[in-house]
């Protein structure tokens, strides 16, 4: 693997699975899988019962107040530190991260919760190009 790729696999590894941005304020639930603190919080908030699903596997978690991870908290911000060679939002500054179906456009995290695309059908950039590779695949088998 070059250099270049493998990068782009650290950047990937440090990011949150909800929000896609570099995971902020790390934690890691029981199944293994981590979050930023806040984005986990918000998904189980108003969820009752004495456990939650983790996002990613719905593994029941018992504890709802998940443990700061330091260490991967440490590694993200070496990662962040590396160069970035993502297409960047003009407008923000921010690596695009999401695909705004109904416009056609990539967004950053912030042009993403814009008040622009709201309602919108909106996927992260590597599940919409598998979407659009599988579109292609079955229009050329034709």
């Amino acid at each position: 693997m070059d250099t270049q790729a493998l990068i782009e696999k650290l950047q990937a590894e440090a990011a949150c699975p909800l929000c896609l941005d570099y995971l902020r304020d790390a934690v890691t639930i029981e199944c293994g899988h981590n979050f930023c603190g806040s984005c986990l919080l918000g998904r189980w908030q108003g969820l009752q019962g004495t456990t939650c699903p983790c996002p990613v596997c719905c593994h029941p978690c018992r504890d709802r107040n998940p443990r700061r991870n330091t260490q991967l908290w440490r590694l993200v911000e070496a990662i962040q530190r590396l160069p970035d060679r993502r297409p960047r939002c003009e407008e923000h500054q921010e690596a695009l991260r999401w695909f705004c179906e109904q416009d056609l456009q990539l967004l950053c995290p912030q042009c993403r919760a814009s008040s622009d695309h709201r309602g919108h059908a909106l996927c992260p950039i590597p599940q919409a190009a598998d979407h659009c590779r599988e579109k292609l695949r079955r229009y050329w088998e034709f």
